[in-house]
């Protein structure tokens, strides 16, 4: 079964079957005026497939950027697949520059920091808000071949314009004790990589939409 999920302020408890039809307008004056309106109609200027993170994302940015009527189509409930089952990561270690997906991931990652600083600044916490953690990330070598292609790696990512550095064994240790390492040991570490949590993160789309 396939389920139309309207967008509105309240659209994450919404969900319609697909027979049900409704046509959202979003007035000129701000995100405020959404509102959903009965309509036989089930005609939308933009269908969005898939109920997780990134098509919640991209359906808001359509709502509050545009006159556009959305819905977003899913055979379940949002955030019931890979997002909800997933760990969260916005991490660019497995990334590189010049790939076909680079830009959109570099994006994805400004925009989800961008979020969590705009909340701080507000005096609010994106921990308690998106569950959001600046952990880093950390690709660890355990041979002095996989060394050399991780020192390669950190090049790469700082001339693409992520803050990268090569840690040597007795740093990795200083940062991560829980690591078994040894003299050959090094890794990638990328401070600016984060971490949040789909279901808070989708709550919180919800309720500021």
């Amino acid at each position: 079964m396939v389920s139309i999920y309207i967008q509105s302020p309240n659209f994450l408890n919404s969900p319609f079957p697909s027979p049900a039809s409704r046509r959202l307008r979003r007035g000129a004056s701000s995100p405020q005026s959404l509102r959903v309106t009965a309509s036989r109609s089930s005609s939308f200027d933009v269908v969005v497939v898939g109920g997780g993170i990134i098509g919640l994302t991209i359906a808001r940015q359509f709502l509050t950027g545009s006159d556009l009527s959305v819905a977003v189509v899913d055979k379940a409930v949002p955030c019931s697949g890979a997002t909800g089952a997933g760990q969260g990561y916005i991490w660019m270690t497995h990334k590189k520059p010049g790939s076909d997906i680079w830009d959109l991931a570099m994006r994805s990652h400004q925009l989800w920091h961008e979020l969590a600083d705009s909340l701080s600044d507000q005096g609010l916490d994106p921990q308690e808000l998106l569950g959001w953690k600046k952990t880093g990330s950390l690709l660890v070598g355990k041979t002095s071949q996989e060394c050399v292609a991780l020192k390669q790696k950190v090049n790469e990512l700082t001339e693409g314009g992520l803050r990268a550095e090569y840690l040597s064994s007795g740093d990795l240790f200083l940062k991560e004790p829980a690591i078994l390492v040894d003299d050959e040991t090094g890794a990638a570490f990328l401070p600016d990589d984060s971490q949040l949590d789909a279901h808070r993160a989708v709550a919180y789309i919800e309720k500021a939409g």
